[in-house]
């Protein structure tokens, strides 16, 4: 027998076993590919790099303009964040809502921080709410409080101190917390109001700032008064009618004689209290019958209040008027 013919059973037998064990190797490297393959395929095929934690020291300072001064302090967050809380919502409102508050506010700021984007660099911040946030010192609190002062304090400061470097994140990044007095019932969306969508500030129902001081609101005006505040004819304004709404059911554009205006416009130049309005033609002029108050984007605050006299927590009322968002503590800590 030649060497070809005693090698061939084995070479045969060989082959036989690794055939056998063909089917068994398949799936054991079809197996590794779906653990180590697939979550990278996934993550490369959205397109999204998973976002990193951010996380900033306990002793985190912000640039902030006195924008009355006109000159920069360097001010602890924490300690800003009491001083923005108490210029932007009533003491007298719930825990809760204060909380909320307190991570609307602190997201606002940190969102500026990361950007440096406004007063050249210089500030990440300002303390003129037209353009930032409304804040107010401890002699101005002092003096607004009165003999309350120590027990409002202390409130404003637990709430801050409860929520304590918890921020509101979209996607890892912190996101734009614009906050309202009232929108009555329902929020606007950011797409309808200032023309640029954002996905987690979306128009939400609300259902909840029923008892709002400022709830319901009118605002009179003649023909002559009115048509000099908008630039047109008495003519045109006396025809003035609303043609388009937002899902919200405010005002998106209004027909003034041969002209469009959008009712941001309009809210804007008459200072109405929002866009939400309706056009009653009386003697000598027409009154806009108004409801909610301010621009109606995000977290409401009288809403807030409601929620939290229903029961809510700080987080759920976040969660309500930001769609699709997470609460991430900057000093580390998860709070979400």
């Amino acid at each position: 027998m030649s060497m070809k013919g005693l090698y061939q059973p084995y070479r045969c037998t060989h082959y036989e076993r690794k055939r056998k064990y063909y089917p068994f190797l398949k799936w054991v490297v079809l197996l590794l590919l779906f653990i180590f393959a697939l979550p990278l395929y996934l993550l490369l095929t959205k397109g999204v790099p998973l976002p990193a934690p951010i996380v900033f020291s306990e002793n985190l300072e912000i640039p902030v303009l006195m924008h009355t001064e006109n000159k920069v302090v360097n001010m602890p967050l924490e300690e800003y964040c009491v001083g923005v809380l108490a210029g932007e919502m009533p003491v007298s409102f719930e825990p809760e809502a204060l909380q909320a508050q307190a991570m609307a506010a602190r997201t606002f700021t940190m969102r500026q921080y990361t950007a440096m984007g406004k007063h050249d660099g210089k500030a990440a911040v300002c303390t003129d709410y037209h353009c930032c946030q409304a804040w107010q010192s401890d002699e101005q609190l002092r003096e607004k409080w009165g003999d309350n002062y120590e027990e409002n304090l202390a409130k404003i400061r637990r709430a801050v101190a409860d929520t304590e470097g918890m921020i509101v994140t979209y996607e890892g990044e912190p996101i734009s917390a614009v906050y309202h007095s009232t929108c009555g019932d329902k929020t606007e969306a950011a797409g309808d109001y200032w023309q640029n969508d954002v996905p987690y500030l979306k128009s939400v129902d609300c259902g909840y700032d029923g008892d709002a001081p400022k709830l319901h609101t009118e605002a009179f005006f003649s023909y002559g008064d009115l048509a000099k505040r908008l630039g047109v004819g008495e003519e045109a304004v006396a025809a003035m009618a609303p043609v388009a709404y937002s899902d919200s059911g405010r005002v998106k554009e209004v027909a003034v004689g041969d002209e469009h205006m959008s009712g941001v416009d309009i809210r804007e130049q008459l200072q109405l209290a929002s866009t939400n309005f309706t056009i009653e033609k009386k003697e000598g002029g027409i009154a806009f019958q108004v409801q909610g108050y301010g621009h109606g984007v995000g977290l409401c605050q009288y809403g807030a209040n409601g929620m939290a006299k229903a029961g809510f927590t700080g987080e759920e009322i976040i969660k309500r008027y930001y769609t699709g968002v997470d609460i991430q503590n900057i000093y580390g800590e998860k709070n979400n």
